[in-house]
């Protein structure tokens, strides 16, 4: 059996150089950001002239496109392709709707992140003083704790050797 490949028409060309171009874009418009902010608030390079943040935002980059190729991503956007072929449609950009969906829900939960961070901070000063005050409480119940479980512990210990000494356990049962 041989399967017949059907190419690209006329339109279907077009949707794919402009997916590439959005693509292409969104490239020009991230790298661009960081450029941007990173001269803006930290100078882009240091007093050495190295690239400040280059290596993390890097780091990050990579770990993006290697989150891309994610077993559960990968099965997500196979079982949707596999879905509209059955259905007679073409699933092209399939893959960068998923990808500019799950970008955008990272984005978001991420500037969600930075707001309640920022929250926090403001709130950190009020409560800085009663969290002293409560983690120096827990620490010390804590310590109390454990302190009567030595004790405990102990107690047994003293009462065994003392009735060791008397002549009330053999060797063996010590052993146990």
């Amino acid at each position: 059996m041989t399967a017949r490949v059907r190419r690209f028409d006329r339109g279907e060309i077009h949707r794919l150089a402009a997916m590439y171009g959005v693509v292409a874009a969104l490239h020009i418009v991230g790298f661009g950001l960081f450029a941007y902010y990173n001269a803006r608030y930290h100078g882009l390079t240091d007093s050495q002239g190295r690239l400040l943040y280059a290596g993390a935002a890097g780091l990050a980059y990579t770990l993006g496109m290697r989150h891309a190729f994610d077993a559960d991503h990968i099965s997500a956007i196979d079982d949707t392709t596999r879905y509209l072929l059955q259905k007679g449609k073409r699933p092209l950009g399939l893959g960068l709707a998923f990808s500019l969906g799950h970008s955008s829900v990272v984005f978001g939960l991420s500037v969600g992140i930075a707001f309640a961070a920022q929250a926090a901070n403001r709130f950190q000063a009020g409560f800085a003083e009663i969290g002293g005050v409560i983690g120096t409480l827990v620490s010390g119940v804590f310590l109390y704790a454990i302190a009567a479980l030595n004790l405990a512990v102990l107690r047994g210990i003293v009462r065994t050797w003392r009735e060791a000494k008397a002549g009330r356990h053999e060797p063996e049962e010590l052993e146990q």
